[in-house]
């Protein structure tokens, strides 16, 4: 998710009268989330991933699903108002407690933990508990929205949209080794199309139209439409988990975006493994689209 999606202009007053400061403690759920066969195929496909590999166990980043189980109640409630003209997903981290069985029932609350607000942005933590059916924790989320009545400012120049259709390489991950402490992991190549989005967006429940409508994204801000933020994250976290079969494959990933990812564009994923001990490995990684650094992740692969 990127810079959000538009509502209609405040009056000249109301970004000086409105605060969101009064949402801090708030808790959203418990939601339901059934990780159903259907579901992690959807998401599997949607996510370029191993469809050989996650048939008893669904993917790590399936995380994103139960975070949007949640997460528009509050980033699009009334209670916040004009604060989602302006709406960036700048961090996000995911820790992994149990495997995430396909079949199982997981429930998930949240609550707005802190909100800064500075210069006419609300700096918000937003943290997620998904837990299993018996209460034992599965998942837990960590979330900084950054949001702001005040209009976006235009982007410098309007692109035509791409074809539907158009990607570049979408290269699915397959097992490796886990190289040696300090030895650079092998590249991997990601690229979603415009329908490519929408599908994610069905599988995910991120249905923001900064994704798929070009309007949408030219009054956010944007040149054009623009990958989900949690997608990019998702093929970070496929290419760190290709080396390792654990049934957790992923104790803790930490993510930072930085620079959009636009629809039909290339992608190159590439990381170094920087720290190993017995029971795992840090991989930091980086996604360069375009010759930018669009996503950071520092990703820990259990061994």
């Amino acid at each position: 998710m990127g810079p959000g999606a538009p509502a209609p202009g405040p009056r000249p007053d109301y970004c000086e009268l409105m605060s969101i400061d009064h949402l801090a403690g708030r808790s959203y759920g418990p939601f339901s989330v059934a990780v159903t066969p259907q579901l992690v195929n959807a998401y599997v496909a949607a996510t370029g991933d191993d469809p050989i590999r996650w048939t008893t166990l669904a993917p790590p980043s399936i995380a994103s699903v139960a975070l949007f189980a949640v997460a528009p109640e509050f980033l699009f409630g009334s209670d916040v108002g004009d604060y989602n003209r302006i709406l960036l997903h700048a961090d996000q981290t995911f820790e992994w407690h149990r495997p995430i069985l396909v079949g199982s029932e997981l429930a998930v609350t949240a609550t707005v933990e802190r909100i800064r607000e500075r210069g006419g942005m609300a700096f918000v933590s937003f943290g997620a508990a998904i837990v299993d059916h018996g209460g034992d924790p599965v998942i837990s989320s960590s979330s900084t929205f950054i949001m702001s009545p005040q209009a976006p400012p235009a982007s410098d120049a309007e692109q035509v949209e791409p074809d539907v259709h158009r990607r570049g390489d979408n290269q699915i991950v397959r097992p490796e080794r886990m190289p040696a402490a300090g030895s650079a992991i092998a590249p991997v190549s990601k690229s979603a199309s415009r329908a490519d989005l929408v599908r994610y967006a069905s599988a995910s429940s991120d249905f923001n139209p900064i994704h798929w409508d070009h309007a949408t994204a030219r009054a956010g801000g944007l040149p054009r439409v623009i990958c989900h933020g949690l997608l990019l994250a998702a093929w970070m976290f496929q290419t760190a988990g290709r080396h390792t079969d654990a049934p957790v494959p992923l104790s803790k990933a930490s993510v930072r975006f930085k620079k959009p990812f636009l629809a039909g564009d290339s992608g190159r994923i590439s990381g170094t493994v920087t720290a190993m001990d017995s029971t795992a490995a840090q991989v930091d990684m980086t996604l360069v689209s375009a010759g930018e650094v669009c996503v950071t992740a520092q990703v820990r692969v259990t061994r």
